[in-house]
């Protein structure tokens, strides 16, 4: 999910990320937006989970078979992306890192099927999502993934980074460093990827909805980005022993919407 706010059948961001588990109540996007009025096309950007919700649910009915069984055989399989699992139903992997808000609150995460290609019910680990920025950033990557890098439209809000918008990357260029990058933010988690025009990339999972992953992930990069400079909440705890770092480089040899995490550790970062 971008930073901006959006609308979502009716409720704003701010309205769902305060309830429970909100997204279980919303019907069918492509049904929402057709009994939708007032509404007209145009040319102008604006972020919208209702808009890939429908997009997921438009593209799994061509596929002639439910979005996470399309996503999982068309895209995670042939990635390698086997640690990655959307949920049809209320729970989580047994493995989670459990999703946490403020104060280190139990959360109870976000689920809906027909929603799913905004994140809920979506886990995932940062080597699944490594092997999704290698893919996409390989010199023969797939024409399918080369596309969604190709800017599409401009976004009047960020034109201090010439901001502009790709098949679900939202494309800068910072301190004179062209970035690709999304971002998530689901009942009790957030995360960052992005990936810049000298072949550095980052990562960052949180199960807290208080850790400022875009900031941590913009700073890795070494890029001061203003509109993302929150303060972090319950402060910092010191660095753990023995943390794996994620490589500063991607060989040259693949998140609409937003992912909770999988791993082993059980606490908020």
């Amino acid at each position: 999910m971008a930073p901006a706010r959006s609308r979502t059948a009716g409720l704003t961001m701010d309205d769902l990320y305060a309830t429970a588990n909100a997204y279980a109540s919303l019907n069918d996007p492509v049904r929402t937006l057709a009994t939708m009025t007032g509404v007209h096309s145009g040319t102008d950007y604006s972020y919208s989970n209702l808009g890939y919700a429908a997009l997921g649910q438009t593209l799994a009915k061509a596929d002639g078979r439910d979005y996470a069984t399309a996503l999982r055989e068309r895209v995670l399989a042939p990635l390698g992306m086997h640690h990655t699992t959307t949920r049809t139903t209320p729970g989580v992997p047994a493995d989670a890192a459990l999703p946490r808000g403020t104060a280190g609150v139990a959360a109870v995460p976000w689920t809906n099927p027909v929603w799913a290609a905004v994140g809920t019910g979506t886990w995932t680990t940062s080597s699944d999502l490594a092997a999704f920025l290698i893919a996409t950033t390989r010199d023969d990557a797939p024409k399918s993934l080369t596309l969604t890098h190709r800017p599409r439209a401009k976004v009047s809000d960020f034109s201090a980074y010439d901001g502009q918008v790709g098949l679900g990357w939202h494309l800068w260029k910072a301190n004179g460093t062209r970035i690709s990058w999304h971002n998530g933010l689901t009942n009790g988690s957030r995360t960052f990827i992005a990936h810049t025009s000298d072949d550095r990339a980052v990562i960052v999972l949180a199960n807290s909805t208080r850790t400022p992953v875009e900031k941590i992930g913009f700073r890795l990069l070494n890029l001061s980005i203003p509109e993302f400079d929150e303060e972090q909440s319950p402060p910092p705890r010191p660095p753990r022993a023995h943390r794996p770092a994620l490589p500063s480089r991607i060989e040259r040899t693949i998140m609409c919407g937003s992912v909770p995490q999988r791993s082993s550790e059980r606490e908020p970062l």
